[in-house]
């Protein structure tokens, strides 16, 4: 389990913009950075965005098979996920989950490079593309 002091998390929440932050749960569960913002709606729903990597893949295929392996290098990603309440209260279910690629491949992961695509990202634009695509 990963540790981090109040000066390093207010160090690192400082480099985000648009509202992201560290998303301080998954850094102490798994040792890696990755940005959130959350919104939260009158009806109840949340609409989360989290920017972080995920291993890029090439298809192989060769001996009448086709598999997928790592290229060791990383993708900057964007989810977004919407939350639904349910009857349980501060119980929710993801009605829509969606993934989109935000930067070039990476050898290694870095957060200054999350920190820079967070400005690039309006989420406001993106929750009413959103609502017309419903």
């Amino acid at each position: 389990m990963a540790k981090i002091t109040r000066e390093q998390f207010n160090k690192w929440n400082g480099q985000a913009k648009n509202g992201f932050q560290l998303d301080l749960e998954h850094y102490c569960n798994w040792g890696e950075k990755q940005l959130h913002k959350t919104i939260k709606h009158e009806d109840g729903t949340v609409t989360e965005f989290v920017i972080s990597y995920n291993p890029e893949y090439v298809t192989v295929d060769k001996y009448g098979c086709k598999w997928n392996e790592r290229t060791g290098r990383q993708i900057p990603t964007l989810q977004i996920n919407k939350w639904r309440p349910l009857t349980t209260p501060g119980m929710y279910s993801v009605s829509h989950g969606k993934y989109q690629t935000i930067g070039e491949p990476e050898k290694t992961k870095k957060y200054s490079t999350l920190c820079k695509l967070s400005a690039t990202i309006d989420t406001d634009k993106m929750m009413k593309e959103q609502e017309d695509a419903a």
